[in-house]
């Protein structure tokens, strides 16, 4: 069976549902995906894909705001992948992109007959004075009445903590280092059958992932390691006491075929329920700071700051263009709350069920490892 499957976003998170949906393992099954990338640029991950992938179609380029871009990108689609996030601009930009722009993807995707996966965040909060928080949980919202009634089971919300993976930039600030025979390719293998980061395996489908993706979890990027290089501490707000559930690209990545199979009884579980993913580590922010300063093999104190500087800091460089140096007020805001699965919630306020991340990911992935992937395990394999 042919699936044809439109992945909104061509950043790092798309790049690696694109390679889950055609990787070896899920092509000798008996769904075939071919993917397309759709977004305002994604010639440049297209090529990249293209080049070593038959199952990557050519790429349309869509501007969420314009619902005349949508339907004819989503014509034919099986399934729709939202990838639709910004993390920087004003109160405007925001509502613009992540609550009508989202609207827009999910009202081209039902009318093309797709399924639709939604891409949020956890901490999604429509009362929040957070401009992130408050349109992610917006935008699930006007996705969820789009899809009420007799569509309800075709939408999934995914909500991720913090991502990480291979040639992240959060936690590594250079390439990894790839040890191939002279004369074979030099890329990176990516196994969605055990989801794990092989820097050593030069036969695999080949990709180069490009920065982490943290869904929006602020002042976490590829900063910090370059901020190490240059400072001679590393800084946390509050104590740095704020817990984080990491979770592994390649987990996400192995959720979104799943669901991309069409299984009768896997979409009777999770269609129209919200699904929020952590890996099996709860971290402090502190101890994510000596995570990067360990595998970046660097020494620096990690110094706490009071959450008020933090504010005076994002006061002024929200008035500047964004830097190495750049965090806002609501960034800092944010670190007053945990970044965690609640697995206490059986639904939220809308009366929307939750699925558990773990027991999707484990029980239905085709083979190898099922487990999800730790940082203390994944982490040391590929940084330098």
């Amino acid at each position: 069976m042919n699936s044809k499957v439109v992945i909104c976003g061509a950043g790092f998170l798309g790049k690696h549902i694109a390679l889950a949906l055609t990787s070896r393992s899920i092509l000798s099954s008996s769904v075939i995906h071919q993917v397309q990338l759709a977004s305002r640029n994604p010639e440049r991950l297209h090529t990249l894909l293209k080049s070593t992938n038959s199952g990557i179609l050519p790429p349309t380029s869509i501007d969420i705001i314009d619902k005349s871009t949508l339907s004819s990108a989503f014509y034919g689609a099986s399934l729709v992948v939202s990838l639709v996030g910004i993390m920087h601009g004003s109160p405007a930009d925001f509502d613009q992109i992540q609550w009508k722009g989202a609207e827009n993807v999910a009202k081209a995707a039902r009318d093309a007959g797709a399924r639709l996966v939604h891409v949020s965040a956890i901490g999604a909060d429509k009362d929040s004075p957070i401009p992130y928080n408050r349109t992610k949980a917006l935008g699930e919202e006007a996705v969820r009445e789009v899809f009420k009634g007799k569509t309800e089971k075709d939408l999934v919300v995914l909500r991720p903590s913090i991502v990480f993976g291979p040639e992240d930039d959060f936690f590594n600030s250079q390439q990894p280092k790839v040890n191939c025979p002279k004369g074979s390719s030099s890329a990176v293998s990516y196994d969605l059958t055990s989801a794990r980061y092989n820097p050593n395996d030069c036969s695999g489908t080949a990709f180069r992932a490009a920065t982490l993706d943290h869904c929006g979890f602020p002042p976490v990027s590829s900063r910090f390691s370059k901020l190490s290089k240059f400072l001679p501490f590393l800084p946390v707000f509050g104590g740095g006491t704020s817990r984080f559930q990491p979770v592994y690209v390649g987990d996400i990545a192995r959720a979104v075929e799943i669901i991309a199979r069409n299984d009768p009884a896997i979409n009777a579980m999770v269609g129209g329920k919200i699904i929020e993913c952590g890996g099996p580590d709860v971290l402090t922010y502190k101890e994510i700071m000596q995570l990067v300063l360990k595998h970046n093999r660097r020494r620096r104190p990690v110094v706490s700051l009071p959450f008020w500087m933090g504010n005076m800091q994002g006061a002024v460089m929200e008035q500047l263009p964004v830097n190495l140096f750049t965090v806002t007020r609501s960034q800092v805001q944010q670190l007053n709350s945990d970044n965690i699965v609640n697995n206490s919630a059986s639904e939220n306020s809308m009366g929307t069920e939750y699925f558990p991340f773990d027991a999707l990911v484990e029980k239905y992935s085709i083979s190898g490892t099922k487990s999800l992937a730790s940082v203390h395990d994944v982490l040391p394999v590929y940084l330098t």
